[in-house]
């Protein structure tokens, strides 16, 4: 989520590891490539403070990571943002495979890219 417009992105990943953290912190290294430090605020899974994900800060110092305080969920925003998914995307909805899902929600938040002032209301 980017804080200063309030939009929402999503990537798809097969599993939620540390590999997979990886290639989200590549694609966001590529699209931020301009801004000197990227700041990513995350939660306390444990693939979020692995030692290959220490290794690769290491590596790409403009990648900083804050984490979230432990059940704060009305801290992180992206919170707000599921909870939207799921109320106008997902809720009472049966897909029939997981593309199918994987494009209702990406549909979802390319809707709402310029439109989202949930979390601007709260910086």
């Amino acid at each position: 989520m980017n804080p200063q417009t309030g939009d929402a992105f999503v990537q798809r990943i097969k599993k939620g590891d540390s590999v997979s953290f990886i290639g989200i912190l590549e694609w966001l290294h590529g699209l931020y490539h301009s801004y000197d430090t990227i700041l990513v605020y995350v939660d306390n899974a444990k693939w979020h403070k692995s030692k290959i994900i220490q290794l690769y800060q290491s590596l790409r110092p403009r990648i900083v990571l804050e984490y979230i305080p432990r059940y704060s969920p009305d801290l992180n925003p992206v919170e707000w943002e599921w909870h939207e998914l799921r109320r106008v995307t997902t809720h009472t909805k049966r897909f029939q495979s997981s593309d199918e899902c994987f494009q209702a929600v990406s549909e979802h938040f390319k809707s709402r890219i310029g439109k989202n002032t949930m979390y601007r209301q709260h910086i």
